[in-house]
């Protein structure tokens, strides 16, 4: 299992794979490997997607991804 935290301004859902996963700004788990993440509408972020590859993280290092 790998884990991710999906910083924005905001609380929003966020968007792996297509799937509605969590909430911005907390550590979700996420299996390892290849994902596309977004947040749910509106589009008032930057940038729309973000393509990542998982690995090696944990609770204390999640992999960070930072929407402006």
């Amino acid at each position: 299992m790998e884990y991710l935290v999906v910083k924005f301004r905001e609380d929003r859902q966020v968007v792996v794979d297509d799937h509605f996963l969590g909430s911005t700004n907390q550590v979700l788990e996420i299996e390892e490997g290849k994902h596309s993440i977004s947040l749910a509408a509106p589009y008032d972020f930057m940038p729309h997607e973000w393509q990542v590859v998982l690995v090696n993280s944990t609770v204390v290092h999640p992999f960070e991804v930072d929407f402006k």
